[in-house]
């Protein structure tokens, strides 16, 4: 009589092939999530900003276009009032009009030097006529330059 049971399971080749194969996507799928989630923080930033921009928008209207006009925001007698904003955190409105937007804790990853307090200018441009203002991100200072433009579309 034959009672040899038949053998079941993998080798260890095998077993070391799925985890090779494994490892290697992750290493690919790790470094893609993490600039998701970073551009997504960037996004939730930048919307933020929409209503003083849109404050800012408004006051142009009503003052010929002059961005001197509006380019102070914070207090109950800054050039945005009228318009509903008193406040801006984390957010500054300098000479201009410029909206001067810096990361925090938040914002950067934890480790990554690259991307520590990147600054970032929205300066607005009118164009003539149109009445359209167009908002232009720059890269001002903090972290390194290339990482940080990485994040904002259309940052110079």
């Amino acid at each position: 009589m034959n009672n040899q049971k038949s053998q079941q399971g993998f080798t260890l080749i095998e077993l070391m092939i799925v985890v090779a194969i494994i490892g290697i996507l992750a290493s690919i799928a790790i470094p893609a999530y993490q600039d998701y989630v970073t551009r997504a923080k960037w996004s939730k930033a930048i919307s933020a900003v929409e209503a003083i921009k849109l404050a800012v928008g408004e006051c142009l209207n009503d003052n010929s276009g002059s961005l001197t006009a509006c380019d102070s925001s914070l207090g109950t007698s800054g050039d945005l009032q009228p318009y509903g904003i008193t406040a801006a955190p984390s957010v500054a409105i300098a000479g201009g009009a410029t909206i001067t937007m810096a990361t925090n804790s938040k914002i950067h990853l934890v480790g990554d030097s690259g991307l520590a307090s990147c600054v970032f200018d929205l300066t607005p441009s009118i164009t003539t006529g149109t009445g359209t203002i167009g908002w232009t991100p720059v890269y001002v200072s903090g972290g390194t330059a290339s990482k940080c433009k990485t994040y904002i579309k259309g940052a110079s």
